[in-house]
Parts: C-alpha cells; sequence; structure tokens
C-alpha cells in the first residue's frame, strides 16, 4: 500500500539451546526452495515458538510480519471455517485429505508481488 518504507527490523535472541534446531530448519528450507538468500532491505525477525507441552514437540519458525501487515491489502477470500468445510463433505461417500505438515509454506507467492530483492529472512542466529 501507499506509504511502505522497507525497514531491516531488529531480529529477535534465539535462546542457546534452539540454536541447532532452527539452524537446522533454516538450512533444510533453504535447501527445498521455501526460503532464499536475499539482499533485500527489508528484514523481518524470525520467532521460534514451542510445539506441545513444554516444547516437547520441537520449535516451529514463523516471522513477526506485523510491520509488512500494516502496509498490506487483506485478503478478501478468507480460508473456509472448518465448520463449513464439514457440512460440505458431510454427505459424502469419499473425504481425501492431504499431508499439510508445514503447509504454510506451501502457498506460492506471484513473483510480481514480491520485492524486487525479495523479504530477506534473517540468517544469523543471535
Amino acid at each position: 500500500m501507499p506509504g511502505f518504507k522497507p525497514k531491516r527490523m531488529r531480529a529477535y535472541k534465539v535462546p542457546e539451546k534452539l540454536q541447532p534446531t532452527v539452524e537446522c530448519q533454516l538450512q533444510e528450507m533453504l535447501a527445498n526452495g521455501i526460503i532464499r538468500e536475499s539482499t533485500s532491505s527489508m528484514a523481518s525477525p524470525l520467532v521460534c515458538v514451542l510445539k506441545g507441552k513444554n516444547g516437547c514437540d520441537g520449535v516451529r519458525l514463523a516471522v513477526d510480519y506485523r510491520y509488512v501487515n500494516q502496509f498490506t491489502v487483506s485478503d478478501a477470500f478468507p480460508i473456509l471455517e472448518v465448520e463449513d468445510v464439514i457440512q460440505k463433505i458431510g454427505g459424502k461417500h469419499y473425504v481425501t485429505s492431504f499431508d499439510c505438515r508445514q503447509g504454510y509454506h506451501q502457498i506460492g507467492v506471484h513473483e510480481q508481488d514480491k520485492m524486487a530483492n525479495s523479504i530477506h529472512m534473517p540468517w544469523s542466529i543471535i
């Protein structure tokens, strides 16, 4: 939206105990083409979210896009509510499901919608 200025947000500290896991996940996402290196003037901080009770199920990586979201036009077609989906499939004979592990990363962004040098994901673990 008008008024957006790329901003390099300050990185959040990653707890020392989580650093090997975070680095491993970043390298895996890089190898799988989910993320890419960037020289963009825009950077949003990495957020580590512990999965499961007391983090016993690992770490989920997310990005704090609050600054970017202030200048983003909202989607006019939000994701369906679970109840609506259940009502639509309730009388069907066959229902399939797909493995949506890390499903968020499966949503592509058109090249024309990316910044010239792409959005930067911080690599260095502080």
